[in-house]
């Protein structure tokens, strides 16, 4: 495996300064482990607002100037930095992908890799009854999503695998390398334009078009990154009718998870702990990626954050020890079948003690205790057998019977 994201974001922006650390530290909360941002001549420089994400090596900023640059600049960056990411989001900065079945977008994404491409709907939210700029999160203060806007919500988003990419045809949709290569909807189903019937049960993007109307007349005077002959298309009359639209109450952010966001707005850092996961999968040291199992085991995020990681690992040197985390971090999701074919692989690629525990702890996590406790069994016996009462299978095995009373050193078989 290279040591190249999984998965990146790509946006151009024009004073979005208020707005744009926000849509970094979410996105980073979500998976998100690299930023490529065009800097359409902000009057204060995305450098500058991003200062402690650039620093990190967080967020690339590349300026460009001109109008109607969006479609140029996606290409761009798809033909220079292709290498810093398997897979790529392009999003404008008041865009925010919502994830409604997965702990992480990493996870999202793993779900349709054999695809060109996840095409995402938007999901537009109003004013929330505000005039004047709140302050405050994005996500925390506009709660409300228009009910009737569902022709707006056919239109898709998307993110592209990189390998297969070549070229921005429009915001929404992407040239692929093959005839007849296309993104496809969270249904399988292929999308072959901007805009397609919508779904958004298992991720969507919230458009936030509007916010306050102080926000909304000064979005209509920065005009547009697409196409700058459109800028006129805003008008307040449209600003007017979102006001009085039907609405549905759409919150996205749980208390704890605003309070996170709003810290790592606020000192520049992410609360996440992407980094140390990204660390520890890339190490070669096999002693360093057993200690990993541990965390995974008991925290389904840190398994969330390392499950695409491994997947692209195990692609590329199918060691066992990466193997058999990624068994572990499946299990641990609750991904069984997945969890099952691994342990089954490793076990006819080695058929060794440290196969057989693995499978023990794999069934264990997904609550086998009867098989996990035959399979104790068996390792026990193994080790006894074979003099190797000494080895770490062995002293584990004993503990965690100890602890989960399996009755491995009680019961004879």
């Amino acid at each position: 495996m290279s040591g190249r994201n999984y998965l990146g974001l790509c946006a151009i922006v024009k004073d979005e300064h208020l707005f744009l650390e926000e849509f970094v530290a979410y996105h980073q909360a979500i998976g998100f482990e690299t930023f490529i941002l065009y800097d359409n001549e902000s009057a204060i420089p995305v450098a500058h607002t991003l200062r402690a994400q650039v620093e990190r090596g967080l967020v690339r900023v590349v300026p460009v100037r001109g109008e109607s640059m969006q479609m140029p600049c996606y290409t761009h960056c798809l033909e220079t930095f292709r290498d810093q990411a398997a897979f790529l989001a392009f999003l404008d900065a008041d865009e925010f992908m919502v994830l409604k079945k997965h702990a992480d977008a990493r996870l999202c994404v793993l779900d349709y890799e054999k695809h060109p491409g996840l095409a995402m709907h938007w999901v537009t939210y109003g004013s929330s009854g505000h005039l004047g700029r709140p302050g405050g999160l994005v996500l925390d203060t506009y709660t409300q999503a228009l009910a009737g806007n569902v022709q707006n919500n056919h239109h898709v988003k998307c993110i592209v695998n990189t390998a297969l990419a070549v070229a921005a045809r429009d915001p929404h949709q992407f040239v692929f390398r093959e005839p007849g290569m296309c993104c496809v909807d969270e249904r399988g189903m292929p999308v072959t334009s901007a805009l397609s019937p919508f779904c958004a049960d298992v991720v969507q993007v919230n458009h936030y078009s509007f916010k306050s109307q102080e926000d909304y007349e000064a979005k209509m005077n920065r005009g547009r990154a697409d196409v700058a002959a459109l800028c006129g298309a805003r008008t307040l009359d449209q600003f007017y009718a979102q006001a009085a639209a039907p609405i549905v109450s759409a919150p996205v952010l749980s208390r704890r998870m605003a309070a996170r966001i709003k810290r790592a707005v606020d000192t520049g850092t992410p609360f996440c702990g992407i980094e140390t996961d990204a660390a520890c999968l890339a190490a070669a040291d096999e002693a360093v990626l057993s200690r990993a199992a541990g965390r995974l085991l008991a925290e389904k995020k840190a398994a969330a954050a390392a499950v695409s990681l491994l997947a692209r690992r195990c692609a590329g040197d199918g060691a066992w020890t990466t193997t058999g985390l990624l068994a572990l971090a499946c299990a641990t999701l609750g991904m069984r079948e997945r969890a099952v074919d691994l342990c089954r692989e490793l076990l006819v690629r080695e058929p060794s003690t440290r196969s057989h525990f693995l499978h023990f702890q794999v069934l264990l996590v997904l609550g086998d205790r009867a098989a996990a406790a035959a399979v104790g069994r068996y390792v026990k016996y193994a080790c006894e057998l074979f003099g190797a009462e000494a080895s770490p299978q062995y002293a584990e095995l004993r503990a965690m019977d100890a602890r989960e009373g399996l009755g491995v050193w009680t019961r004879e078989r």
